[in-house]
């Protein structure tokens, strides 16, 4: 018996799980409507909303926020420029 089942009973397929990226939920990120960068979930327990906790963290705690989708919306009136500057820190280190 010649050819490439001549070993294995069963033929075998070359997975190409190695050449594909691993997607991630991504968030796009808005501060009073503009845009401020992106957020990728990478760890399982990651969630959007650990923009908020980080924030907070930073003293920032006049806001909402809202997730649509691949949205995520913060508004604030005062503290805009704070909280921009904060997360495109932020999500550039991720």
């Amino acid at each position: 018996m010649d050819g490439p089942f001549q070993y294995f009973p069963f033929p075998t397929f070359n997975d190409e799980s190695d050449d594909m990226k691993l997607n991630h939920d991504r968030y796009e990120v808005y501060v009073n409507g503009d845009f401020v960068g992106t957020k990728p979930l990478l760890a399982q327990n990651d969630t959007i909303e650990d923009l908020d906790e980080f924030l907070q963290e930073q003293g920032l705690t006049n806001f909402q926020s809202i997730n649509e989708g691949d949205h995520f919306e913060i508004t604030s009136a005062d503290q805009e420029q704070q909280i921009k500057e904060a997360l495109h820190i932020h999500l550039q280190n991720r």
